[in-house]
């Protein structure tokens, strides 16, 4: 669908979400407290969205408002995940002293997400603070991350390998071989 704003553009992206969840309309007109045909008058172009139907229908359905009223990023959470973190399987030696090729599973997350995570967890995590500055300080981190997205458009990302916990705990030589092999960001 073209990035567009307009009545019409944003109705048939309310019609298709409504669709795609086999909801009529006036399913979705009691959870925005309206008519039916309030909604095919919406779905239509004829009338615009108020600025809290707009934030109901999206949390409803689960999408962004930037989904909802222009097009932009996924459909739904999935989709838009998708941008910030992924996991494929790459095939990587180095982790024993042969030459065995080991198919392990990466994680690709965002950079900016991924320091908003550390930083969030550790704020969480810190039991001498107050609860106010903790307030303040994940309010920085998500201001921080909100900018470093609106500017980084998505290009800067890590590799991480993922270990079960459960693996660490019953084999700690799982850990430091992987700490001391010659893993290189893939």
């Amino acid at each position: 669908m073209e990035n567009k704003t307009d009545r019409k553009s944003v109705g048939l992206r309310i019609q298709e979400l409504r669709k795609k969840n086999k909801e009529t309309q006036k399913d979705l007109a009691s959870v925005i407290s309206t008519t039916p045909n309030s909604i095919s008058k919406l779905e239509n172009g004829e009338i615009g969205l108020t600025f809290d139907n707009m934030i109901l229908i999206s949390e409803h359905y689960n999408v962004s408002l930037d989904y909802l009223c222009k097009g932009e990023g996924g459909s739904n959470l999935l989709e838009t995940l998708n941008k910030y973190v992924s996991l494929d399987y790459h095939d990587i030696s180095g982790v024993t002293d042969n030459d065995t090729v080991y198919p392990l599973p990466t994680l690709t997350i965002n950079r900016a997400y991924f320091e908003y995570l550390i930083q969030t967890a550790n704020a969480k995590a810190d039991k001498n603070i107050p609860k106010e500055l903790k307030t303040q300080w994940l309010d920085i981190e998500t201001q921080k991350f909100n900018e470093n997205i609106i500017h980084d458009t998505y290009k800067d990302y890590a590799t991480i390998i993922p270990v079960k916990e459960s693996i660490i705990h019953s084999n700690p030589d799982v850990l430091i071989t992987v700490s001391n092999s010659k893993l290189k960001d893939v």
